[in-house]
């Protein structure tokens, strides 16, 4: 079987920019960073039968740092700079994101994160970039098709 690399531009994150029920998916891509943390989290348990504790993997909690240059008319630039000059909080702050594991099988997977936290960083003028955290939340796992750079989401396919 022959290796094929993923290349980063096969990691591709969208955010639903829309403020109606209607999905309006900006791909986040003038961006340099590029790290997705699973944040595992454990539990510790010192069992009196065994010599030292045993750790338990209960569960992970998603997030990633991304930035954006300050691209005004980039569709998730403009949505970004949006949050940050509302400094929105609570609800205001969430959104659906989509992160895309895409290969060379189609339709790729994919993971929902249908109320997504956004946080805001902090805008660098002097850099160009505005920086932020999205908090993954729940997530529905699934499978993407892209057409016309338009995902196109079914759980759990």
């Amino acid at each position: 079987m022959a290796l094929t690399r993923l290349r980063k531009h096969q990691f591709i994150p969208f955010i639903n920019t829309s403020t109606t029920t209607d999905k309006n998916w900006a791909r986040i891509g003038k961006s340099t960073i590029f790290s997705l943390a699973f944040n595992a989290k454990t539990e510790e348990s010192d069992y009196i039968e065994d010599e030292s504790p045993t750790t338990e993997l209960t569960s992970y909690v998603p997030s990633m740092d991304q930035e954006l240059v300050t691209n005004e008319g980039d569709a998730a630039f403009d949505f970004i700079y949006s949050l940050a000059k509302k400094r929105a909080t609570g609800e205001d702050a969430k959104k659906e994101f989509l992160l895309v594991f895409a290969g060379t099988k189609t339709p790729y997977d994919a993971w929902d994160c249908p109320s997504c936290t956004i946080e805001i960083k902090e805008l660098n003028t002097v850099e160009q970039k505005i920086t932020f955290a999205l908090h993954f939340g729940p997530i529905v796992p699934g499978k993407v098709a892209i057409t016309a750079n338009k995902p196109t989401f079914t759980a759990g396919a």
